[in-house]
């Protein structure tokens, strides 16, 4: 059979099973494309073209199973399955942290201080529009109500135990927050001074728990029962060794909470938090261990340890010997120790030899290694290398871009806290308040709409803080002049303060400026006025 009847037979057993434009290609250049149709029609097979369209094997190099990913074994499961199991040892191991170790007590440290600081100070803010106020009636209803919350989160009557403010309660709530990756808070309404008032009590998340008999199922997870939407209706605490309350998670007639949840949801459907430092647990023991060996490395080399090799057996005897055998109250053989005194020169027998035991250390490479790790262990936590260490030895410009990238994130968990601890406690607060009629609020109780507009408020903290003054309040400055933001905004970045109120208070200033001036320029009258008669009467 000759070449060109072979290549035509194979073309037409290959068009026979093609059609569109695969014939078409076919009919142009048939000598070039023998190959193309068979390639082609396998492609697109049925299961093919399946796959294709609603799924097959992934384009992922990291789904697939290489030689690196041999033994990875990620778990598999919903949010609370692959979390609920672990909650106990990762709260153990991260207070465990935050007590004993430098790095993971910094890192706490510093998110409190940052977020929480002196304690979240309260701005009335209500809705005067809204609520068809004039400027001074709503101005006389925010003072009248910020004197009151102050009088009351100020004490520590505020508190269920009496032993903290609500500052304190606020860093206490958060910090237990970060350690064990929520914190629970019931609002008792208690009798203070003779009247009832709301109180805070802080529940330690180890105490939400299953009661005897329960095991957590679709809605039951971990001391908490949720409906099927996975909303909270109740809570179960452990008050002893055998004696648990449920608590309902919201009033059954008013609907007001009973109970506040802090944790962050990291996944849709989970039920509690994990710790802040989940993520980075072994990274901080490993580096506290080097970091203790290290140490102890260094100790072992500033003693400069001598080892006398002897085949001697008298080599236990040191030239100190004589003196303390005479000396009563000298140890005996056995607790003598081989001593390096300053400058001591001791002379060894002729079987004897010295060898010095240098562990070569501080180790140079040390601190670049401690500066990498803490850039790592930063990175998980959202908190730039300069923050978490306390160096700022770069430049004013990388200082500045290294606190305001903390600042981002201190920012968000800050308006969270706010939104979900101080705003619901203060609501709290004013709705008991308005019943018992110590604060008047017209119309308050008939829908959510005027409670809301009764109840805004701003929650005022420290504020980011400057690294060159100077720089910052001519650029504040700027973005004023240049319409870029407002005296408000840039009073409450840079301290953290009410621009309204400082321009009150400094009229105020300025009017007993110039009452000072006046006093003072009478006085220097009546002095010129007392000299003249004088000098007059003395002539």
């Amino acid at each position: 059979m000759s070449k060109r009847s072979r290549k035509n037979r194979i073309y037409k057993k290959n068009k026979a099973i093609l059609n569109g434009p695969d014939k078409a290609i076919l009919s142009i250049a048939p000598q070039k494309n023998t190959a193309r149709p068979v390639k082609r029609a396998r492609s697109y097979s049925a299961y093919n073209l399946n796959n294709y369209f609603y799924g097959g094997s992934g384009a992922y190099d990291g789904a697939k199973d290489s030689r690196t990913s041999r033994h990875w074994s990620p778990s598999a499961g919903v949010a609370d399955a692959e979390m609920l199991g672990d909650l106990q040892p990762l709260r153990e191991k991260s207070r465990d942290l935050f007590r004993n170790n430098a790095i993971g007590r910094g890192a706490i440290l510093t998110m409190t201080s940052n977020i929480i600081g002196a304690g979240l100070k309260f701005q009335s803010a209500i809705d005067r529009d809204y609520l068809g106020m004039t400027e001074d009636e709503a101005d006389t209803w925010e003072t009248n109500t910020e004197r009151k919350w102050e009088n009351w989160a100020g004490s520590v009557n505020c508190d269920s135990a009496k032993s903290s403010d609500f500052y304190d309660i606020q860093d206490l709530a958060y910090s237990s927050y970060l350690q064990s990756g929520e914190c629970f808070v019931l609002l008792p309404i208690l009798q203070r001074h003779g009247r009832y008032q709301v109180c805070v009590q802080l529940v330690e998340a180890d105490m939400i728990q299953n009661a005897p008999g329960q095991y957590s199922n679709k809605n039951t997870r971990d001391g908490i029962e949720v409906d099927d939407y996975g909303a909270p209706v109740s809570y179960s605490i452990r008050l002893d060794q055998a004696d648990w309350k449920i608590v309902k998670a919201y009033g059954e007639k008013t609907d007001r909470p009973n109970v506040i949840h802090l944790f962050k949801k990291e996944r849709p459907g989970q039920s509690k938090g994990v710790p802040f430092l989940a993520s980075v647990i072994e990274n901080i023991k490993e580096l506290g261990r080097y970091n203790k060996s290290e140490l102890a490395a260094a100790v072992i080399s500033s003693m400069f340890t001598v080892f006398i090799k002897s085949n001697n057996e008298n080599a236990l005897k040191t030239p100190l010997d004589d003196d303390l055998e005479t000396d009563t109250n000298a140890s005996t053989s056995d607790d003598l120790d081989y001593t390096l005194a300053p400058g001591a020169v001791y002379k060894l027998e002729d079987d004897e030899s010295i060898d010095l035991a240098n562990p070569q250390r501080p180790n140079t490479a040390y601190g670049e290694f401690i500066s990498a790790q803490l850039r790592e262990i930063g990175m998980s936590l959202q908190i730039p290398y300069e923050i978490l260490a306390k160096q700022f030895q770069s430049s004013y410009s990388a200082s500045r871009a290294a606190r305001l990238e903390a600042w981002k994130y201190f920012k968000k968990e800050r308006q969270k806290f706010s939104r979900r601890f101080c705003q619901v406690i203060y609501e709290e607060w004013l709705t008991e308040e308005i019943l018992n009629m110590r604060i008047p609020a017209f119309s308050y109780f008939e829908n959510i709409d005027i409670r809301k507009a009764w109840s805004g408020a701003q929650w005022i903290g420290e504020s980011m803080g400057q690294v060159d003054e100077g720089k910052e309040v001519k650029a504040a400055e700027l973005r004023v002049n240049s319409n870029f933001s407002t005296r408000t905004q840039e009073t409450m970045q840079m301290n953290g303060g009410d621009f309204t109120k400082n321009v009150r208070k400094q009229i105020r200033e300025a009017k007993a400026l110039l009452e000072l001036k006046q006093i003072e320029a009478e006085i220097k009258l009546l002095d010129s006025a007392d000299v003249i008669p004088i000098a007059e009467e003395v002539a």
